[in-house]
């Protein structure tokens, strides 16, 4: 336990008590203990448990889930951490000192999926991770594919995939408002029953209108088997 005690008479510099409580708050963080800050002027204690953000690794800092689970525990302690932040600045309030602030966490995820998001397009690269990721399938090399088609077969299943799980999502009632695809002046607007629904898998989006928008999906520009990028098309 790291702790300060204050001996100040009433009236003593503010600056030093908070050069204490600032000494107390870094052992905390440091090691994740308790440190106590008693300030003599207003005879008040209180513990602070200050938990140390997480830093990663010069090795995995390219490794988007691993920083999504180091931003997502950084997130649990800065909440932790807050919760003393009222304790303190009541304490601060009769020191006549500012209002405590707790510095937000570093994020670490967003500058290693920019990284990714440009290298995952160089053919090397998407070779690679594309016999990865359809090995992991249970596709087998030299049968399924080749080292040649190993990028094509992948976004070709990677659609597969997507558009089942798009199935099963809108099978269970959601749907896709596809208004903005139909332009003002089209017969649509006032023969279809619709409502500007479309279930995601059928054909066209009321098989008994006698005017009905024809719908699918299309990649979009950017669409990586690995960050997959689809949209609605009316056709």
């Amino acid at each position: 336990m790291a702790s300060t005690t204050g001996t100040d008479a009433p009236g003593a510099p503010k600056a030093e008590f908070k050069d204490r409580f600032k000494a107390a708050q870094e052992a905390a963080g440091s090691g994740g203990v308790t440190a106590e800050v008693d300030n003599g002027d207003v005879n008040t204690v209180f513990p602070i448990k200050f938990a140390k953000y997480q830093e990663p690794l010069d090795a995995n800092r390219d490794d988007v889930p691993a920083m999504e689970a180091i931003d997502t525990e950084n997130r649990r302690r800065y909440d932790a951490n807050e919760s003393y932040v009222p304790v303190i600045n009541r304490l601060f309030v009769r020191m006549r000192l500012p209002p405590y602030r707790q510095p937000q966490p570093p994020n670490y995820t967003e500058p290693a999926r920019t990284k990714w998001l440009a290298r995952i397009h160089d053919p090397s690269f998407k070779t690679i991770e594309a016999i990865r990721w359809l090995v992991q399938r249970g596709k087998v090399l030299g049968t399924d594919f080749t080292l040649e088609t190993a990028s094509a077969e992948a976004d070709r299943l990677c659609i597969e995939d997507w558009l089942a799980l798009k199935r099963a999502e809108y099978a269970k009632g959601a749907y896709i408002d596809f208004r903005s695809l139909v332009p003002e002046n089209m017969a649509h607007h006032k023969s279809c029953q619709c409502n500007y629904r479309w279930d995601g898998f059928s054909p066209q989006c009321n098989r008994a209108s006698k005017s009905p928008i024809r719908l699918t999906w299309r990649a979009m520009e950017g669409h990586h088997f690995l960050n997959p990028k689809f949209e609605v098309m009316r056709y």
